[in-house]
């Protein structure tokens, strides 16, 4: 015979004048209703105490996945920077090596352009010098042929 926790006990005096077993068996099913209220009970609060607790990992777990969502976009901001950052500096320094390569290469074919006319020039000086040489040794030769004949004029006089 159980006792409804909803439902005030009904008092039967006649089982409590009579006494007996069944007066303390209605007075162990009270006592055990009663603590299993009292447990159920306990239970409700500590189930209220794990919903509560429950509630807040979740809004905490909200929290930190903002933050680490906002943390992240920051870190991605930052990289995004960097990457933009290097990419300037990389064009900047290819622009500036390309206008000292093109530079350089202006200065060599201006140095092979003064070369080839120095070589010219050379080529000219010693083609002249060639020229002189021959006139130099004619000049010579008709000398030596002219002072030759006199010699034999002067032998012969």
């Amino acid at each position: 015979m159980g006792m409804s926790i909803d439902a005030a006990p009904t008092l039967d005096l006649s089982m409590i004048a009579a006494g007996g077993q069944d007066f303390l068996n209605r007075i162990k099913s009270y006592n055990d209703s009663k603590a299993g209220m009292e447990d159920a009970l306990e239970k409700l609060g500590i189930g209220k105490d794990v919903a509560a607790a429950r509630d807040q990992l979740g809004r905490d777990t909200a929290a930190w996945k903002e933050e680490k969502a906002a943390e992240r976009e920051k870190h991605l901001a930052q990289i995004a920077k960097e990457k933009g950052d290097f990419q300037d500096w990389l064009k900047a320094t290819r622009d500036a090596e390309l206008k000292a390569r093109t530079a350089a290469e202006g200065k060599e074919q201006a140095a092979d352009a003064r070369h080839a006319a120095l070589d010219l020039r050379e080529n000219q000086i010693a083609a002249r010098e060639a020229a002189l040489e021959q006139r130099v040794a004619a000049i010579k030769s008709r000398a030596e042929d002219d002072h030759r004949a006199r010699m034999a004029e002067i032998k012969g006089l």
